[in-house]
Formats: structure tokens, sequence, C-alpha cells
């Protein structure tokens, strides 16, 4: 058996290429597949040059592995399109993908496999400054990382990933109740938006591009107690038979009285109730009281996940 990188420049063709591989786990692989809904649908701001990436095990004597056998310096087979390479004994272990302006991501994959990633991308984006995945996979790319460019990495922040298939109903009523988010509360989406990506130090995007889409598509959510706004949530993204809970924000003036967790909770079950399976969001591990709050409501962490931050100047002066 031998591994092989390869990079898509058509969004059609690697969800056509990779979609079992995600759908299989889809939950873990919820990012993934939220990215690729838009890219297909071309309803996206990420900038060029993406990354569309997927690692191939290839079983020995197959046509896959004759194909393998003319695999570019840079890890990625030349000449074949997802069609073929489906038709000739590839098995897909692992995607990887980069949309800028956000973060290289990847889904689990054997070891092995993230170092074929890791010498496929390395000359590819020698600027590479973050990466995220789930934690054993993202730690295996980074070591190899390390070596390639004989630049140093850290441990960055480290997230579940939670996923509710029944909403728990709450001991005590929170005051309060979910509206729809619409164009007159754009200002205010901004100024928490901000305050999300300060107090949560995740890459969240654009606070007024992410939340103009978010009111545009019906997807943005505040909880109004005693006619003021005082907790936001949203559906994010979404999946095959799944919706991505996110931008879950309180002020800090706010904080202490539920309105975060009923939040989530009627959102979470408006989503299962226009016909999702379950629900997903990340949480940040070093945060209890967050995570604690989530799974009381029925979410439970199905994989952790973790950044790794590179030394860029490093990188770079290994490359000239």
């Amino acid at each position: 058996m031998s591994l092989t990188f390869r990079s898509f420049d058509d969004a059609a063709s690697y969800a056509e290429r990779v979609l079992p591989f995600l759908l299989a786990a889809e939950a873990e692989n919820n990012v993934l597949l939220g990215i690729l809904v838009r890219l297909v649908s071309g309803d996206h701001d990420y900038r060029e040059p993406m990354l569309l990436g997927v690692v191939e095990r290839i079983e020995s004597g197959s046509s896959g592995d004759r194909l393998a056998a003319s695999t570019a310096a840079d890890g990625s087979v030349p000449g074949a399109s997802a069609e073929d390479t489906g038709r000739q004994g590839a098995a897909v272990v692992g995607c990887i993908w980069r949309t800028p302006p956000y973060k290289l991501g990847m889904t689990a994959m054997p070891g092995d496999a993230a170092i074929v990633a890791a010498k496929a991308i390395a000359p590819l984006i020698p600027e590479l400054d973050m990466a995220f995945g789930p934690t054993d996979t993202v730690r295996q790319f980074a070591k190899a990382w390390s070596k390639l460019t004989r630049g140093g990495y850290s441990e960055g922040m480290r997230q579940g990933v939670y996923r509710l298939d029944e909403v728990n109903p709450l001991p005590n009523k929170v005051q309060g109740q979910m509206v729809e988010a619409v164009d007159a509360d754009l200002q205010l989406i901004i100024h928490w938006g901000i305050g999300f990506r300060r107090d949560s130090h995740v890459q969240a995007g654009d606070p007024e591009v992410l939340g103009r889409r978010l009111i545009r598509e019906g997807a943005m959510y505040l909880w109004i107690d005693d006619g003021e706004p005082r907790s936001m949530a949203a559906a994010v993204a979404f999946t095959e038979n799944g919706a991505r809970v996110g931008w879950v924000y309180t002020p800090r003036e706010e904080r202490g009285r539920g309105y975060a967790t009923g939040l989530v909770a009627d959102l979470s079950q408006l989503l299962l109730d226009g016909g999702k399976r379950f629900c997903f969001l990340y949480a940040d591990l070093a945060n209890p009281t967050s995570t604690g709050i989530y799974e009381r409501l029925g979410y439970r962490k199905v994989v952790e996940a973790m950044d790794v931050i590179f030394d860029v100047e490093a990188d770079e002066r290994s490359t000239t």
C-alpha cells in the first residue's frame, strides 16, 4: 500500500470525492462539511489561494498504485480527476484544507498520512502560521512540519467538538425568549461579535460580514428579556443531517442569569424540529462553565481538537 496527497481546484469535484469519508463521522467533520456547502454554492467570502487536499491510501498492485508511482515531488498526483481516483482503488484516509483568511484545517487521519500531508503542503504554503484539527493528527502534522521547515511550533487552544441528539429539559425556566435577529440588530451583533472574538480567542471571521450573512439567512438569534437583548447565538453552518451552533456570546454584565443556556437550548431544539438529526458545537476545554452548560443540555463530546502555532520566521528562513 502507498499514500499519496492530491489537491483539487474544483470544489464540486473535491466534494464528490470526500463526502462519503466525511459523512461517516459527520459531527467530527462538521467544519469541512459546512465549508463545502458554501464553496459548492458559491456563497462564501473565502479568499484565494485556497487549498482543498486529500490523502489517499492505494492498494499495492492496483491501477491507483501505478498512478501513485507518478506522484510529483510535492506529493500531489498530476493528471487525474476525482472521479478517476475513486475508480482506481484509492481510499480517502484524511482531508486537509485552507480557506483564507482562516487557518489550515484537517480531519483525523493516520500518523503516516499526516506526515505525507505535511511534506506535500510545506512547499505550497511556506508562510503557514497556524493549523487546527483533532489533537493527535494536528500534533503529528506539526512535528513533521517542524522537521521539514526547521521551525518551531507551540500548542494552542484546545476545544471539544460536542454533539446533541436531544435537548434535555432545563431544570429552571430562563427569563425571556429567543427571537430571530433582523437588520436593525446588525450594529449590536457586530459589537458583540468583536467581544466574542476577544473573549473566546476564536478565529471567527469579520463580525460585520458574518453578522450580515447570518441575519440574511435567518440564522442569527437573540435572547430578549424585559425588552432588551441579553445574549446571541447562531446556526453558523449546516451539514446533511446536522447544524453547528456558534457565535454564542453574552456580554459580561449580563452573565450569570442563564441567558446563553436558554438560547442554546431553544436554538438547538429549533434546528432539531426543523429536520436536523443532531446539532454540534465547539467549546473551549479550558472553560468548565461553558462545557458544563452544554453537557447539561445534552451535548456530548465526540472528539478533541487543538490549534498549533508555527514559527513563521523560522519557516521562511528554511525555504530561502
